[in-house]
Order: C-alpha cells, then structure tokens, then sequence
C-alpha cells in the first residue's frame, strides 16, 4: 500500500493505491471543519483516516463514506503528530499541549493521558511494531525520546537525543 499526503493550509489530497485508487479532497473534510488541519493518519487497514485540528480536536472519518465516525476533544492546543495502533484498535494523539492521548477507536472514548512529554509540545508519537509500547518525542530543550508501556500506560525508559538511556 502506498500513502502520498501533501498538506497545506488551503488543500489536503491524500491518495492511496490500491487496485485502483481512492482520492480525498480538502473540501470534503474542510466542509465538516473550521480549525485548520495540522496532521493526519490513515489506519493500516485503510478503513478509517483520523484528521487533526488546530483546535486540539480530532475527527475520525470512514474512508469510504467519508461520515465522521468519532470527534475526540481533550487539548485546547494544535494536534501535532496522530498514528494507530497496528490492530487499529486505539489511536494515539499529541500537540502542543504537552502530553499524549490514547483512545479508543471503536467507542471514542480516551483511555489514557501521558503526562508532562513536553514543557512545549509533542511532535511525534508512534506504536512498536507489536503494539506493546509508544514512543513520544516533546520539543524542549532535552528533546528526550519516552517509551511508555501499553497494558500500564507507564513509563519504561527515557532516550536522551544521542540514545543513551538517562537514569
């Protein structure tokens, strides 16, 4: 499967190949949405594409009908980074607010807040391959990469830019 996103403040298209190709346009999802849009993921099984807003809010639409199936709202702040989990089963957020959020895709519902990443914003989040663990990155002045257990939603360990655990 490919992905091509280009964002902008103005246009949005985000293809994917399949056998044939399905193609959004900023329009169809900027007629749902004032804020302006500040990240984007698609699901791995290219069901669902989760959107996020300047507002801190995230929309989740199916991407067939391209019908919002869920509104998460917990920061006030921009979302800076969105991935899913592989089995697609949660999603994971961070902005500029300074923490992380993992929710529950089907229900909506949020199931944890990482706590204190940042002093000024999260701008990565990502799942492990197996889905176990969550690596986040805040821009600040350590620019520390935390890795978080999944079943406790605590932290395990914490990289300092160069790699190296810091104790």
């Amino acid at each position: 499967m490919k992905i091509c996103r280009i964002m902008t403040k103005i246009f949005l298209v985000v293809v994917v190949s399949f056998v044939g190709s399905i193609q959004w346009s900023y329009d169809v999802i900027a007629a749902q949405s004032q804020p302006e849009i500040h990240g984007v993921a698609w699901s791995n099984d290219a069901t669902k594409v989760a959107v996020g807003y300047s507002d801190g809010s995230i929309k989740i639409f199916d991407s067939v009908t391209m019908q919002v199936l869920h509104t998460l709202q917990e920061g006030t702040r921009p979302v800076t980074s969105l991935a899913w989990k592989p089995d697609g089963s949660q999603l994971l957020s961070g902005g500029y607010d300074g923490v992380a959020w993992v929710w529950d895709t089907s229900s909506g519902q949020l199931l944890a807040t990482l706590p204190n990443i940042s002093l000024e914003a999260v701008m990565e989040v990502t799942w492990s391959l197996d889905g176990n663990q969550i690596l986040t990155w805040g821009f600040d002045r350590s620019q520390n990469l935390l890795i978080w257990d999944v079943q406790t939603f605590n932290l395990v360990s914490t990289l300092d830019r160069a790699g190296d655990a810091v104790q």
